[in-house]
């Protein structure tokens, strides 16, 4: 009678763990196959995409930013757009203009880009960032988590 019950308990713990685990990977299926419809940047697919991704399990702390209309814009965000569309947009002239009407808009801020370093320059957590980054298997949420984990430790 106890080989039974342990033998059902078995199964039932098996099937219940079976089923968590499918829906995870519905869940997570769900926002990539949202990610590849052709509104994806809308703001409700967005958040149909993040929705998903939590209900998987998935740590989503910052807000998956969707873009603004372009009816939105200011002019002057309307034209660096225009600018970067335009054939020769990587020109000096075309760089100079573009960088000039992102400058003059309202809601510019400034990225920082970052010079490269040498990888001899680099320090153990950015060496071991670049080394799993070029791992065959760098998708992967093991891999991706202790990338995450170097990062903080530089921040």
């Amino acid at each position: 009678m106890k080989k039974i019950i342990f033998t059902l308990s078995l199964i039932m713990s098996t099937v219940s763990i079976a089923n968590a685990q499918s829906n995870i990977e519905m869940h997570k299926n769900a926002a990539t196959a949202l990610s590849f419809t052709e509104n994806n940047t809308s703001a409700s697919n967005q958040n149909s995409i993040k929705n998903h991704l939590i209900q998987a399990g998935v740590d989503v702390k910052n807000n998956i930013s969707s873009g603004v209309p372009f009816s939105q814009l200011d002019i002057n965000e309307k034209a660096a757009v225009s600018f970067s569309f335009s054939q020769n947009n990587t020109s000096p002239s075309m760089s100079k203009m573009i960088n000039d009407h992102q400058k003059k808009s309202s809601s510019y801020t400034k990225n920082q880009q970052q010079t490269a370093k040498l990888f001899a320059d680099m320090n153990e957590h950015e060496k071991a960032i670049v080394m799993l980054t070029f791992n065959k298997n760098s998708a992967s949420s093991t891999i991706k988590n202790d990338i995450n984990n170097h990062l903080k430790q530089i921040k």
